[in-house]
């Protein structure tokens, strides 16, 4: 489930009007950032590189106040030891 069903369902349970439920998620959405996708060539992994890439990227959006929200890849894709560090 995602990050915004998760609030929105959190946001019911505590009785809240459908209508501020949905103003609510649009403000909200208006200063969410989320950084899609990472590549690092096969070269240079290892190196922390991909880690430095998304530090600098959540940097500059804190500069413009914006909220970063973490995910996960599918495990398909062979990345859950990059993200478990």
């Amino acid at each position: 489930m995602s990050a915004a069903a998760q609030i929105l369902q959190r946001m019911e349970q505590l009785g809240i009007s459908k209508r501020e439920r949905y103003k609510t998620l649009l403000g909200t959405g208006m200063t969410l950032t989320r950084i899609k996708a990472v590549a690092v060539a096969e070269s240079a992994r290892g190196n922390h590189l991909g880690a430095s890439i998304i530090k600098r990227a959540k940097q500059v959006y804190d500069q413009c106040q914006y909220l970063t929200m973490y995910g996960a890849m599918p495990e398909a894709r062979g990345l859950e030891a990059f993200y478990q560090r």
